[in-house]
């Protein structure tokens, strides 16, 4: 009990120590954003995608159509964090997460072709790959 207690105190400083710094919280709040933005989208490309097609539809949706092109493009986003000003890089990164989800939701509600919405989808995870490296490379 005593180490369980030992760890929450532990815990509880860090979390003080990284909420106490303006830079830090900004980042990390920024991760909180970014991550569920990313669970909705996979969530809404789910449900379409299994409303459309079925299990077979999801997987390809959640397993293929995204993570290849993304896979493709990661060795390459990873290092523009290197290369340039990372919070310029992790900005542009955000940016772009958010104008390709908001682009697949508003493809999602116009009814767009399928064809249309998988392509957002892939954009949606080239748009993911960089903003993790660049995060964190970014913290201490």
């Amino acid at each position: 009990m005593l180490a369980v207690l030992s760890s929450l105190a532990q815990s509880s400083r860090v979390f003080r120590e990284v909420f106490g710094n303006p830079d830090l919280r900004r980042v990390e709040l920024a991760f909180v954003g970014s991550s569920a933005a990313e669970w909705g989208s996979w969530v809404a490309m789910l449900v379409f995608a299994y409303e459309v097609g079925g299990a077979a539809a999801a997987a390809a949706a959640i397993g293929v159509v995204p993570l290849i092109p993304a896979a493709v493009f990661a060795p390459f986003a990873s290092v523009l964090g290197d290369r340039h000003r990372r919070e310029r890089v992790l900005l542009a990164g955000h940016a772009a997460q958010a104008l390709a989800m908001g682009m697949t939701a508003a493809a999602l509600f116009a009814g767009a072709p399928l064809l249309t919405i998988y392509a957002l989808v892939a954009l949606v995870s080239l748009s993911l790959t960089l903003t993790r490296p660049t995060q964190g490379a970014l913290l201490p």
